[in-house]
């Protein structure tokens, strides 16, 4: 087979740049979500930094008690939250196909 090791680095290639579109995916249903519960990252940070750090139920939250999340203080430690910070805190998970 001539064309066997470029064959397998095209599909080698094809595995990885899916493999990265599936990182970018994000299954979140809770708050402001959308219907098909999918998002990019991008979308799913932009809910996390408007929707969740000024949603009355996370205030609720904090005044009851919560005010730690792992090592951060709340609410002001929602602006230092990373992408899997913010994850774990809304439960969301990465999109594998």
């Amino acid at each position: 087979m001539k064309n066997g090791p470029k064959r397998s680095r095209h599909i080698e290639e094809m595995h990885r740049h899916a493999m990265t579109q599936a990182d970018l995916l994000i299954r979140y249903t809770g708050i402001e979500a959308l219907p098909s519960s999918i998002h990019t990252k991008e979308e799913f940070l932009h809910i996390m930094n408007t929707a969740i750090v000024n949603h009355p139920l996370i205030r609720q939250l904090i005044q009851g008690g919560m005010r730690y999340f792992r090592c951060y203080r709340l609410p002001s430690g929602f602006k230092k939250f990373t992408l899997e910070d913010w994850m774990d805190f809304a439960g969301a998970s990465h999109v594998i196909y």
